[in-house]
């Protein structure tokens, strides 16, 4: 028979080691759930730091309007005066002459009063362009002298060439007759040069002129629309008649 002293001392044996037991279930429990719990952070901080690839960006269905480097077009109010529609149809005539190169019959369009001025860019200076009366624009191709027909941009270099020449280079040299679009009365490019409403506005001291420009958003994606291009035609009424005054080329400049 166990003597009652032995007893109590195996009692307290074995509620210590029950206590020693427990304790240890206990931190054990806490460090697994404070080893989860610092998993999950490094985790959590690990998905905060990943940036989307660039692939990701990139819609999984582009349009040809979200791929393409040129940008829309803008869209003029249909007839905005009462004249709109008779330029507008008079400037796919002079256009198809320019680009059949018939310039003769671009005479026909030009008042010796007004001249016909004609511009490498958009620009209120005498010394860009020259205004030709209605004998030299229908001599034009005839004539293989060369002029100075301004100054060229960043160079500052004067641009001296025979009318076939500029022609080429600086008139119609794209064509603008299937340009990819078109604003009547506003302007469309937009660059370091002055705006159209500023140009005609100084060149033609008249009430009633009005303009066509023509534009090409650009050609190769690499240079991303700063190789566009843009024409346009300046019609002046005069004694109840409206005549092509100006034809001004315009692009990217610095």
């Amino acid at each position: 028979m166990i003597k009652p002293v032995y007893f109590k001392l195996l009692l307290v044996v074995a509620v210590f080691i029950f206590i020693l037991s427990a304790g240890a279930s206990t931190v054990n429990y806490k460090l697994s759930k404070l080893d989860t719990i610092i998993n999950n952070s490094i985790a959590n901080s690990n998905k905060s730091e990943i940036k989307p690839s660039i692939d990701n960006q990139i819609p999984s269905n582009p349009t040809s309007q979200e791929s393409s480097y040129r940008k829309l077009a803008l869209q003029s109010p249909k007839y905005t005066d009462g004249y709109e529609k008779e330029l507008t149809d008079m400037g796919k005539i002079i256009l198809n002459f320019l680009k059949n190169k018939e310039m003769d019959k671009i005479a026909k369009y030009v008042h010796d009063d007004l001249g016909l001025t004609i511009k490498p860019y958009y620009s209120t200076s005498q010394e860009q362009g020259r205004i030709l009366n209605s004998e030299q624009v229908n001599n034009f191709f005839n004539d293989s002298s060369e002029y100075l027909w301004g100054l060229a941009d960043g160079s500052g270099l004067p641009m001296v060439m025979t009318n076939k020449e500029y022609f080429e280079n600086k008139l119609y040299n794209y064509d603008f007759l299937n340009a990819d679009y078109f604003s009547y009365n506003r302007d469309i490019s937009a660059g370091n040069n002055y705006s159209l409403d500023i140009v005609v506005s100084d060149i033609y001291d008249r009430e009633q002129n009005r303009f066509i420009e023509y534009y090409f958003g650009g050609f190769e994606e690499q240079y991303e629309g700063m190789d566009w291009q843009a024409l346009a035609l300046v019609f002046v009424k005069l004694q109840d008649k409206w005549y092509l005054a100006g034809i001004l080329h315009n692009e990217w400049t610095i």
